[in-house]
């Protein structure tokens, strides 16, 4: 996709953490494979916004927002944590609307409230798609169909393979 001057956009950062988080910004400029970024949330020791020079594959447009009906332990999930979108796991579900969450690259446990968890979504292709259980069932019918059409169930490919360990 080609950004534009204005396009709200977020830029994947792995300087820490080994999934990477998601800065939302906007564009500046956009030239070549590149794009500048004015950042929303991140400013520097004059309260002035960071501007950077970003390849254009480290960058997306923001998400569309989804709403989800009920987050369960367990479910994986975006958290707006420092600035950024991190991916996390749902530990546990607590009342008004709150939830104890592992970041990913962490052993912590931290508290959000559910205005701070959104469902992750993958940019490919200049789609939006939702990553969760869907995902998984879709990439075993890929599965079915490049190895074995003659199967007559899909599932029948993991039938023989070894339970996972814990």
């Amino acid at each position: 996709m080609k950004f534009k001057e204005g396009n709200l956009v977020e830029v994947l950062r792995r300087d820490h953490e080994p999934c990477g988080s998601w800065f939302p910004g906007s564009v500046v400029s956009a030239r070549g494979n590149y794009c500048k970024i004015r950042y929303k949330s991140v400013s520097d020791n004059k309260g002035e916004p960071v501007m950077e020079k970003v390849r254009e594959e480290d960058v997306r447009p923001q998400p569309p927002h989804k709403k989800r009906k009920r987050w369960m332990v367990g479910d994986v999930a975006e958290i707006f944590d420092f600035q950024c979108w991190r991916e996390g796991k749902i530990a546990k579900v607590l009342n008004n609307n709150l939830f104890v969450v592992r970041l990913f690259g962490s052993i912590q446990l931290k508290e959000f409230h559910e205005s701070s968890i959104r469902i992750q979504q993958a940019w490919h292709n200049n789609n939006w798609s939702v990553i969760g259980k869907v995902f998984v069932f879709l990439l075993m019918l890929m599965l079915w169909f490049t190895f074995n059409f003659s199967l007559a169930n899909p599932f029948q490919l993991f039938k023989n393979l070894p339970p996972p360990s814990v």
